[in-house]
């Protein structure tokens, strides 16, 4: 029977019941299903049950209760309570072994636990007497070994008195046998003695009772140093490797490896100085700028086999090599300075100092290559970066490269005299302006090609540090040179004035050659104000190329690595000139001043502004010639005969009046201007000239001038006549229209004043009157009613 149905949670007693008594019970049959018992021993109820017929044998229990009376549910419900009373006797049986075998298990248990129980106390008391025993044992240690620290403390300071003790016996010892050591002169017991009294001295410092002798000790060195001084530099000079070996050692063991670097300093100092010397002295009648090349080739072959000896003798014998140079030029410097100052031209003192200065720079180059190993911070004795070797072997040129400004600016206005065009001779106006022209042209390349090797002096010399300086000389050097021109127009102009003046009143027709003269002289004065832009720009463009490399030359915390002599495309080598802290914040913030791109900087601005100035005044010259020809003709405009009153004035006067001569000419001028312009305009139209010089803008600017100013200079002329008659108002009017006429083919608008006076004297009497009437009422045009009154016209 299967039982499983008993054990789920869900299991409804009702609907198990209904199910197995109407036949609609699901369940099946299962031997496996009833409790086994928990031993193999038999009980009565057991064969009982064994002979009676079992629920676990086949079958269900419906089918046991199926084969009795199906109609008959008491004989059903009767077998079914039957089977259950003998499953749950069955069920009970089973617990009840199950019981009794758990239950004999438990005295053996329980014997077990305790005696696990009883072996866990004994553990834990052994554990607590072992802890115990560790702390006493612990203690024991900690106080052991403090006292063995005391001992060892103890042993260390009694050590360290017994040391000192033994020091100061030693050194009274030595003290005593110094003399009679240093009278033997025996290199090796004078090294040991004064090994072991650096020793002892080092041993008792700190020591007020021993302060003395560390100077005791300094004393005894200067006199090793001394006694063998002569023999030490004998071997230095003779080249002697063993001994200069030997004395190098032994000397480095005494501590006093500084002083015998400094004896051989000492003989090679000596030695460059005669070189220089005797260099000097061979060559006395011969220029500095050829036999200083001879010192430095010698000197640099004695370097080079120097090298090669140095580096056998001493540990650093490169470093030691050019601290030997360092000292030598601080000597041979300021009399190659007084030399230098003695051989500089006058007029062009940089071009001999760069001279002088290329060949010792090649030299300095060459020089700090031979020693480059010197210059490694990673070795150990080595005296870093080149810049005071450098500055040592340029020193000469210091004080001259802080007056480098100074110094340009005399050479510049020097070689600008010979460039200074003058005006040209002869006698013909038209010749001299021609000359004129042909020089001021010729004169720009040459001063544009000065102040650009300028510059580049500049970037030689001092590195780029006299950059601002240079900007001031250069402003003034442009300056000199237009004020020339400027001065050389202003003679130009008085002389061309005069010979208008002259000529104008012999000839009636206008000398065009002046005025083509003027137009090509504006032409060059243009090109030059071009000319000088551009050059400005390339200058800026210039100093931002050079900004980092001359910032890091001048810096006087960060100097650039000796690989680094030659940074820059434009210099040919690199020399230092450190600046102070404030002098290279200056420079720093001129550059950026130079670099700002939000405007447009001018550096020389003062130049370029100055060559705007030139180009105007070559423009009112241009003016001039043409107004000196109309005020001419205009000039006896008003004691015309024509002008006078006739008594028997002709009514058809104004049918055959033609303008006079004195208009006319004027009119052909004015209408020829552009055909004598254009040839001009085209020319600059292609040049790239500023809006200041551009002739294409000029042209009709020029013209328009002109005409405004002829008719200004007209109406100024007409209150010149004393009286107006019939026949005069009537040519009058001829006139002014014809003139008004020319001034409208060339595109000007004419004048409002002469326009109207034009319309009055055309009309008749009456309408004379009636326009004067309204202009003397209504009109603002003083200059107007002004010519009304005195010429009495309308009235």
């Amino acid at each position: 029977m299967d039982t499983s149905c008993f054990m789920e949670d869900t299991f409804s007693v009702k609907e198990w019941v209904n199910g197995v008594l109407t036949g609609t019970s699901t369940s099946t049959p299962s031997s496996s299903a009833t409790p086994a018992p928990p031993s193999s021993s038999s009980s009565p109820s057991s064969s009982q049950a064994s002979s009676s017929p079992s629920p676990s044998s086949p079958g269900d229990l419906g089918s046991v209760i199926g084969s009795r009376d199906p109609t008959s549910t008491e004989a059903q419900a009767s077998g079914l309570s039957l089977r259950l009373q003998v499953m749950c006797a069955d069920v009970l049986a089973s617990v009840h072994d199950a019981s009794l075998s758990s239950l004999s298990l438990i005295p053996s248990s329980l014997v077990e636990l305790d005696q696990t129980r009883r072996e866990v106390e004994l553990l834990r008391s052994s554990m607590e007497k072992r802890k115990e025993n560790l702390d006493k044992l612990s203690q024991l240690s900690d106080k052991g070994l403090g006292g063995v620290l005391s001992l060892v403390t103890m042993r260390n300071n009694m050590t360290d008195v017994l040391t000192i003790l033994q020091h100061a016996t030693t050194l009274t010892t030595l003290k005593q046998s110094s003399e009679k050591i240093l009278q033997n002169a025996d290199l090796d017991e004078i090294t040991k003695h004064c090994s072991d009294y650096a020793v002892c001295v080092k041993g008792v410092e700190g020591l007020s009772i021993f302060e003395e002798e560390q100077k005791q000790l300094t004393a005894l060195h200067n006199t090793v140093v001394q006694i063998f001084k002569a023999q030490i530099c004998t071997a230095i000079n003779s080249k002697d490797t063993a001994s200069s070996q030997m004395y190098t050692k032994a000397f480095a063991q005494m501590g006093l490896v500084h002083q015998i670097e400094g004896l051989y300093i000492d003989c090679l100092c000596n030695k460059w100085c005669t070189m220089w010397t005797d260099v000097k002295t061979t060559n006395a009648s011969q220029k500095l700028v050829d036999w200083l090349p001879l010192f430095y080739d010698s000197l640099v072959s004695a370097l080079t086999t120097e090298v090669m000896w140095a580096s056998q003798v001493f540990l650093n014998g490169h470093a030691v090599l050019a601290k030997s140079l360092s000292r030598a030029f601080s000597i041979i410097s300021p009399m190659l300075k007084k030399l230098i100052e003695d051989s500089t031209n006058v007029n062009q003192p940089l071009d001999s100092i760069l001279a002088l200065y290329t060949i010792s720079v090649n030299f300095t180059n060459i020089t700090t290559g031979i020693l480059s190993p010197a210059f490694n911070a990673q070795n150990e004795g080595t005296i870093g970066e080149p810049g005071q070797l450098v500055v040592a072997l340029l020193g000469a040129y210091k004080e001259m490269q802080t007056k480098y400004a100074q110094l340009e600016r005399t050479q510049l206005l020097t070689l600008l005299e010979p460039l200074k065009p003058l005006i040209g001779g002869g006698s013909d106006m038209c010749m001299r302006f021609h000359d004129t022209i042909h020089r001021v042209g010729g004169s720009i390349p040459p001063v544009l090609q000065t102040a650009d090797a300028a510059i580049h002096r500049c970037l030689l010399f001092t590195s780029g540090s006299q950059l601002p300086a240079l900007t001031t000389t250069l402003q003034d050097y442009f300056g000199e040179y237009l004020q020339h021109l400027m001065n050389v127009l202003g003679s130009l102009k008085a002389k061309t004035k005069l010979d208008l003046d002259s000529r104008s009143l012999q000839d009636s027709s206008f000398n065009w050659s002046v005025f083509t003269s003027s137009l090509q002289l504006l032409q060059v004065s243009s090109q030059l104000l071009s000319t000088l832009d551009s050059f400005n720009n390339n200058f800026v463009a210039t100093v931002v190329a050079h900004k980092q490399f001359v910032l890091n030359a001048q810096s006087p915390s960060t100097p650039l690595p000796s690989n680094q002599l030659a940074q820059s495309k434009e210099l040919s080598f690199y020399v230092p000139l450190p600046l102070e802290p404030q002098q290279h914040r200056q420079l720093q913030g001129w550059f950026m001043t130079v670099e700002d791109r939000t405007s447009r900087y001018h550096m020389l601005h003062n130049a370029v502004q100055l060559a705007g100035t030139f180009v105007s005044a070559v423009k009112s010259l241009a003016y001039d010639t043409v107004m000196s020809f109309v005020d001419a003709r205009l000039s006896t405009f008003p004691g015309l005969e024509e002008w006078k009153v006739s008594k028997n004035p002709n009514p058809r006067i104004q049918e055959f009046t033609n303008p006079l001569s004195y208009i006319t000419s004027i009119g052909e001028l004015l209408i020829t201007l552009p055909q004598h312009l254009e040839p001009f305009a085209a020319a600059c139209e292609g040049t790239g000239t500023r809006k200041d010089g551009d002739m294409s803008s000029f042209s009709p600017q020029f013209i328009a001038t002109v005409c405004r100013q002829t008719m200004t200079h007209f109406i100024q002329k007409l209150s010149e006549i004393s009286l107006l008659g019939a026949v005069g108002s009537k040519q009058l009017a001829v006139d002014i229209g014809y003139i008004l006429k020319m001034i409208c083919a060339l595109g000007v608008t004419p004048l409002p004043t002469l326009a109207l006076l034009q319309n009055i004297l055309n009309a008749n009497a009456q309408q004379q009157t009636s326009m004067v009437h309204t202009v003397m009422e209504s009109s603002n045009d003083q200059t107007l009613i002004s010519l009304l009154r005195k010429l009495k016209i309308g009235m």
